[in-house]
């Protein structure tokens, strides 16, 4: 082997040790934060359901609540004032709720 040709097959591993450095660069790259930005969506969902589910059964019970009222006072005529400004608070919250799980559905 000559000097010229043991000079080109250095430099061509030289060459190809760069390249492999270069592309595992990359792929510990991608391994940690790509895979970090997928874990961050997975928990964004994972907490935009929990928070549907939390305002969902807070809205069930205050359902629940104007339906006790109602059903205990069944002419509403005779229904006390307070009770009816409690079923207007009651109903007030349950639109607000209504509101934020469509926020929350939307991704928002």
């Amino acid at each position: 082997m000559t000097k010229k040709q043991k000079t080109t097959i250095g430099q061509i591993v030289g060459v190809l040790t760069l390249i492999s450095i270069i592309g595992g660069g990359v792929f510990l790259f991608d391994d940690r934060y790509a895979k970090a930005a997928q874990v961050n969506q997975q928990v964004h969902k994972l907490h935009q359901r929990l928070e549907q589910k939390i305002q969902g059964d807070k809205r069930f019970m205050l359902q629940q609540r104007i339906w006790q009222l109602e059903d205990r006072f069944p002419d509403g005529n005779q229904m006390p004032q307070v009770v009816k400004e409690q079923i207007r608070l009651y109903r007030e919250e349950i639109r607000k709720i209504d509101e934020k799980m469509k926020k929350i559905g939307k991704g928002e």
